[in-house]
């Protein structure tokens, strides 16, 4: 008897393979044999670094297989590709463990793998968009920099031919003279700072830091609110001083993104209409609360629900590349764990009435990233069950024992009532969390 019972394992939707010592295959679970396309009579007691491995990793992994089984390591992790039946590869992320018998010595090798081919092509599709996306948001920040520095530079070439003139002709006094060098000398150090910040918008940050989100929106306009000033928008804030960790830059650019198009529905209306954007930033209980709202007449409803779309623009081709809302939602949802939704809204400002769309932006607030850190604290102590983070439930394992389901479910009871956090015991045993 193994004290891992691979015969629980036959039915896991995952690839299930045991080896000997030499790395013949012994068992290979039903979902092996429908993912590789061969079946067990096939692979049976033949070697599987032979079969299914390609040559440029083969030598490696059977090194680190067999110096693994001499040094006694009880599991080790690796990825790699394997060859199907059909002579295509699947890139797959295996666990192996070593199995001991009765005696406690070391009988046959599991080997549990999971299929993450998929996975690897939409990262390359992602990162594929991603470029994009940053060649997009660099060409629009390319005409916002032209666009800030051309007044200031008519005004400094104005100031300057003016004080040539008047030099020749000499009505030139020293107290003209001094104001317009010291008018020009402030406007030189007003491009100097939009140079950094548009450095620091470039800087790429690898790691989280903690920032304010007031700020990061008072960043944002010091970036585009020439533009918006010029087309004679009015931005109303009401903002609170909310910290949160996250990648800054990046949200700028969502923002960026969320705010140009606000101005582009303005643009491409016909008719003359009041222009308002409203931002509300808040903080409830756990997460920070941004509301970006227009005037400019709502989304269409037919195509409300396609904005995140990659490739989805209203815009002409010249005019739009359809990945600035698509990169705004992976940037907010994946990388700040965050979440995004827009809806049409209808509100009276002044006593006037006025439809647009408004975005609502939810990230992590400091308290519930606390409260997760003491999920993950908790869940240590707990053998059972698993956070999962995407669906905010602690996810039942199959394999344990009901008393230590039992007693798991008790800890995490007790301390999600010590928190006040409502919850459901679901008919799986699984835990819903509801924020």
């Amino acid at each position: 008897m193994y004290k891992i019972d691979v015969e629980q394992l036959e039915d896991l939707k995952s690839l299930v393979i045991v080896l000997d010592k030499e790395g013949n295959i012994l068992k290979f679970n039903p979902f092996a044999q429908e993912s590789t396309g061969f079946n067990y009579d096939q692979v049976s007691r033949i070697s599987w670094f032979d079969t299914f491995i390609t040559k440029g990793e083969k030598e490696e992994l059977l090194i680190q297989f067999q110096e693994n089984i001499e040094k006694a390591v009880s599991s080790w992790h690796f990825v790699c590709n394997i060859v199907c039946k059909d002579g295509n590869k699947k890139y797959i992320n295996w666990t192996f463990s070593l199995l001991k018998n009765e005696n406690d010595e070391i009988g046959d090798i599991l080997g549990i793998g999971t299929d993450i081919s998929i996975t690897q092509e939409l990262k390359s599709k992602d990162q594929l968009i991603l470029q994009q996306s940053k060649m997009a948001a660099m060409g629009e920040m390319l005409e916002t920099i032209a666009h800030q520095w051309r007044q200031p530079l008519s005004v400094i070439s104005t100031a300057a031919s003016g004080l040539k003139m008047k030099k020749e002709y000499e009505i030139l006094d020293d107290k003209e003279f001094n104001e317009s060098c010291d008018h020009i000398v402030e406007i030189v150090n007003h491009l100097s700072g939009t140079i950094d910040d548009f450095r620091n918008f470039f800087k790429p940050h690898k790691d989280q830091e903690l920032f304010n989100l007031k700020n990061t929106i008072e960043k944002t306009f010091s970036l585009i609110g020439s533009k918006f000033k010029n087309s004679d928008i009015d931005v109303i804030y009401n903002l609170q001083d909310v910290e949160i960790h996250g990648f800054e830059n990046e949200l700028i650019q969502a923002l960026m993104v969320i705010l140009n198009n606000a101005k582009d529905a303005f643009d491409s209306q016909d008719e003359k209409v009041e222009k308002f954007i409203f931002i509300d930033l808040y903080e409830d209980e756990y997460n920070a609360v941004l509301k970006i709202k227009d005037s400019a007449g709502g989304i269409p409803d037919d195509i409300i629900h396609k904005i995140f779309n990659p490739y989805f623009t209203t815009k002409q081709e010249s005019n739009g590349t359809g990945i600035g809302l698509y990169m705004t939602e992976e940037i907010i949802s994946k990388h700040m764990r965050g979440h995004v939704a827009v809806s049409n809204s209808s509100y009276v400002y002044e006593d006037e009435d006025y439809t647009g769309a408004e975005f609502l932006i939810e990230l992590p607030s400091l308290q519930k990233e606390k409260m997760e850190m003491r999920f993950l604290e908790e869940l240590e102590s707990c053998h059972c069950y698993r956070w999962n983070k995407d669906e905010e439930m602690f996810i039942k394992l199959t394999v344990c024992s009901d008393k230590m389901v039992l007693q798991d479910i008790a800890t995490l009871s007790n301390f999600l009532y010590e928190f006040n956090i409502k919850f459901t015991i679901l008919n799986n045993q699984n835990i819903q969390i509801h924020f």
